[in-house]
């Protein structure tokens, strides 16, 4: 990207380089187009950028977060000129009138990062030979520059294009990281798109919507695991459950009825799954819908779609739902005009429905039975003043030989007991005020 960087400020310095105006294009109508139009977060923009990639069926999408810096690049095929630079610059004249969901889509974020005034902002696209073409909008310009060099050492194969975002924030005068924001809703949104995305080399793993509360009775007893999980694949699954690392949760083993669905997410109680997976799952495999509930039984209860690779923003169902949560196949679902807010339709409805059964049967699975009490806390319990005191602060490097000394003596059957008996009743006493246990008004 250095030498993009300096390819543009020589050719501005020069003059060599094209007014997007030819394609009616300006910053200012990209502005006017944004003040009925926005996003319901900064960072969304790159979720827009994650659609258009699956709606143009790329094999895999690379992301590198710097410090300021957001740069996404992908490949297609050299026939394919869908999201060319002519194309998105005439796009972006009328981005809410583009029929294709691919061009759409980017233009939409294209759009958005504009409404930010980032420093520097550029779409460019390369065939195989090395030939390429940058549209930048960047600093309140809007500039087409030819021939501008490959950004990447290794060459491109024959018969495919390289299509490259990227981004530059404005430096705020504190030197940290300004992309949090972003790594967190690809982290969170983007784990079921339908190929691997890699972030700065890295392949999105499996995430659960699951939030566990610091502050709650529950958790004194026991550290956070999901209570029940379902996943469900039809004849032809729609969804990707992409692969997860292979290697140890923590330094305590799991209990006996606890299972490891994947290394990237909490043990579960209770689980359905279908013939095929094998835990822990490891591997990429293909399912339609998934249903879960946290052991808490705490907080609204809430249906995720996923719709071109990005799971849109919950619909809440109940208030008091028990934290429960559905991952769903939202290829038909309605939207609103960023495509990220699902319009509640009598398709919704009918799964919210349908969910709803699902998660009365996971709760009389999980409370039908002394649920079991999983400790992920080293050496002493949450509350705990003394061990903390006296193992963390007194002892020393004689904590490594009384760690496991109290480990063990906080871990006798009897007091496993009494614990197992308090959480099974509260979540007995939960389970009751879970409004979905209610007849609708």
């Amino acid at each position: 990207m250095n030498d993009l960087s300096s390819f543009i400020e020589q050719q501005r310095a020069a003059g060599s380089y094209e007014s997007a105006g030819a394609f009616t294009l300006s910053i200012e109508k990209a502005r006017d187009k944004l003040r009925s139009f926005s996003l319901i977060n900064p960072e969304d923009y790159l979720l827009k950028l994650v659609q258009a990639a699956v709606s143009l069926g790329v094999e895999a999408l690379n992301v590198q977060l710097l410090q300021r810096t957001v740069l996404l690049y992908f490949e297609t095929p050299e026939d394919d000129s869908t999201v060319s630079v002519e194309a998105v610059a005439r796009a972006l004249t009328s981005p809410l009138d583009e029929s294709n969901p691919a061009r759409a889509y980017l233009t939409l974020a294209m759009c958005a990062v504009v409404g930010q005034e980032p420093s520097e902002l550029m779409w460019g696209e390369w065939d195989s030979t090395g030939q390429g073409a940058i549209l930048s909008l960047g600093g309140g310009r809007s500039e087409i520059f030819r021939d501008a060099p490959f950004p990447r050492t290794e060459p491109l194969a024959t018969g495919r294009n390289f299509y490259l975002f990227y981004m530059q924030k404005k430096f705020k005068g504190i030197p940290i990281g300004q992309t949090a924001a972003e790594h967190s809703a690809l982290t969170r949104r983007c784990a079921f798109a339908p190929m691997p995305i890699f972030i700065d080399g890295c392949q999105l793993e499996p995430s659960f919507p699951v939030t566990f509360p610091s502050a709650d009775p529950v958790s004194e007893l026991t550290s956070p695991y999901l209570g029940a999980v379902d996943i469900v694949a039809d004849e032809e699954p729609s969804l990707r459950w992409p692969p997860s690392r292979s290697g140890g949760r923590s330094w305590r083993t799991l209990p006996d009825e606890l299972t490891d669905l994947s290394p990237a997410l909490p043990p579960v109680y209770r689980m359905r799954l279908p013939r095929d997976f094998e835990t822990p799952m490891t591997k990429a495999s293909r399912f339609d819908r998934a249903y879960g509930i946290p052991i808490y039984l705490y907080g609204h209860s809430q249906i995720y779609y996923v719709k071109d690779g990005v799971t849109l923003k919950p619909v809440k169902t109940h208030e008091s739902g028990g934290g429960a949560f559905a991952i769903l196949d939202g290829s038909s679902v309605k939207t609103d005009l960023t495509g990220l807010q699902v319009v509640v339709t009598e398709e919704v409805k009918s799964d919210i429905e349908a969910a709803t059964e699902v998660w009365k049967v996971q709760i009389g699975r999980i409370t039908g039975f002394p649920p079991p009490i999983y400790s992920n806390k080293p050496i002493h319990a949450r509350g705990s003043t003394y061990a903390t005191v006296f193992g963390c602060c007194l002892l020393g490097p004689l904590g490594l030989v009384a760690g496991p000394l109290y480990a063990f003596y906080n871990s006798r059957r009897s007091n496993l007991q009494q614990k197992q008996r308090k959480l099974q009743r509260q979540l007995e006493v939960r389970g009751a005020y879970l409004n979905f246990h209610r007849p609708a008004p």
